[in-house]
């Protein structure tokens, strides 16, 4: 393997904290299996942590942390769930993208339209910055490193500032007949003012996800648009949801762009 190759992909992997697969090979000119072999090598190095689709830098700290163990937990569904989801999104929409895995596996889908992208994501800030075409506003705030987001009093009252068209969420679990809810209760604020000022509100939310309870409601279903899920969601709950006007789609892995 060229090594000179290797380092170049390494030092942009450093700067950039995580980058997409697509990215790597569209800067670098590489085909998908040069890609993987590259990336392959650098993590069996233990320069680079890999994800499906994409790496992180090992400087990022993400490697000992929930958000990186998520990084790998089903990951068919939620790359699925990622391109059905940006399918919503129109050209020259104003859209806000919160934090989480699902939600930052949007990013490689949405690289080529003009859009505003407000979002409190670290992982999303680092994936669209360098997009011609979309203008990017980060809300601001303490840099809470485990989730690589922005949270506190700043990120909350940035937050009642804009107004979007689409706001993409994901949760940590399901209460039946209730809603959504979140593990973290010191973002309860900030999802309450950014779903009150968008006009349409969609949930990235894996199947697996539905067992779990979480901490509070994030997210009542009365006020969800749409929820985006995968083959595995229970029919039972997918009619309970479909209940109160909310449009379930079901994200097949088929579909998914490799």
């Amino acid at each position: 393997m060229n090594k000179q190759l290797k380092n170049q992909v390494l030092e942009y992997i450093e700067i950039q904290k995580n980058v997409s697969s697509q990215e790597l090979c569209e800067k670098f000119n590489l085909s998908e299996s040069t890609c993987r072999r590259l990336l392959s090598k650098l993590q069996d190095e233990n320069k680079i942590t890999r994800f499906r689709g994409g790496a992180l830098a090992k400087q990022a700290s993400l490697e000992d942390t929930d958000l990186s163990r998520r990084f790998t937990l089903h990951e068919k569904e939620k790359e699925a769930i990622a391109k059905a989801a940006a399918k919503l999104v129109q050209p020259n929409s104003t859209i806000m993208l919160m934090g989480g895995t699902t939600v930052y596996r949007m990013c490689k889908y949405l690289k080529n339209m003009r859009l505003t992208v407000i979002t409190n994501s670290m992982i999303v800030f680092s994936q669209l910055q360098n997009q011609r075409g979309i203008q990017l506003i980060l809300l601001g705030g303490v840099y809470v490193k485990e989730e690589e987001e922005l949270s506190g009093v700043l990120t909350n009252t940035n937050s009642k500032l804009f107004t979007c068209d689409h706001l993409f969420m994901g949760a940590a679990g399901y209460i039946r007949n209730a809603g959504f809810t979140t593990s973290d209760l010191n973002s309860l604020e900030l999802y309450s003012w950014c779903i009150a000022l968008s006009e349409k509100v969609h949930l990235l939310f894996d199947s697996s996800k539905f067992s779990a309870r979480g901490k509070a409601i994030t997210v009542s279903n009365s006020e969800l648009t749409s929820c985006i899920s995968d083959e595995g969601m229970p029919l039972e709950l997918r009619r309970e949801v479909e209940s109160y006007g909310v449009d379930v789609i079901i994200a097949r892995e088929s579909e998914e762009i490799k």
